[in-house]
């Protein structure tokens, strides 16, 4: 059963919509129902690649509640490093703990090669098992490509295509810019856009078993507030409740 993990993967796709930098941080409430199932923290901090590169690196730590854990226990971290200027992506850790499941899985870029190496490692499995794929250039994972997608202008009616490279798969996402809703939200009653990202037969990423709402502030920030989701067995909803503004500016 992987519908949670779901939910944590698209939290962490929203962040990549915000304005963002060195020193940011969010932390989610993920619910189901009136019962608190979750949280997602994310931070971002500046670094440098063994080519001496300037990259951003953004890691994700997502767990259950100790309630929730008798129930379906859930333990993931996810870590990207992409560079600063072109959100060229150059390493893609997914390490997922959920209930019974186990994934390790790492995507190493090598843009001046056109190539990337996909490191697989599965529950009780002894050895990795390695693949190299051909890439674009620029090749991004799913969430760096969300970071590219949130420095462009949008406005309701928009559709946005971004192309995503990751698993030894590329595939285009679908991103529908669909009206603006006012949210109740940390920041007060606001403004925000409300998004549909069309995921369906991306299931390199994941699998999609309903539809899916971001929303993000309607302004230059556009900080991800709230994602509603349908899942196998009901709705989610990851509600934004802690922001740390970033200390240093995105070049």
């Amino acid at each position: 059963m992987k519908s949670i993990s779901l939910i944590f993967i698209l939290v962490f796709s929203a962040l990549c919509f915000a304005q963002f930098g060195a020193g940011e941080e969010l932390n989610f409430a993920i619910s189901y129902g009136i019962i608190t199932a979750g949280s997602v923290k994310m931070t971002v901090e500046e670094t440098v690649n063994q080519d001496s590169i300037p990259t951003y690196k953004v890691t994700s730590r997502a767990k259950t509640t100790s309630f929730f854990d008798r129930l379906y226990k859930v333990r993931d971290l996810i870590e990207i490093e992409f560079s600063q200027d072109n959100f060229q992506t150059f390493r893609y850790h997914k390490k997922l703990s959920e209930g019974k499941y186990r994934q390790n899985r790492i995507n190493l870029y090598y843009p001046l090669a056109g190539y990337a190496d996909y490191l697989k490692k599965d529950k009780d499995a002894k050895k990795w098992t390695e693949t190299k794929y051909d890439i674009p250039v620029p090749a991004r994972d799913i969430f760096t490509t969300f970071f590219s997608v949130r420095k462009l202008e949008f406005a309701v009616g928009d559709t946005i295509k971004a192309t995503v490279t990751e698993d030894a798969k590329t595939n285009t996402v679908n991103i529908l810019i669909r009206k603006i809703k006012n949210i109740e939200t940390i920041f007060g009653d606001i403004d925000c856009y409300e998004l549909e990202p069309q995921l369906r037969g991306t299931d390199s990423i994941f699998k999609q078993s309903g539809d899916i709402y971001i929303y993000l502030t309607a302004d230059e920030a556009k900080i991800p507030v709230l994602l509603e989701s349908e899942v196998i067995f009901g709705s989610f909803r990851a509600t934004l409740d802690g922001y740390k503004p970033a200390t240093a500016t995105q070049p």
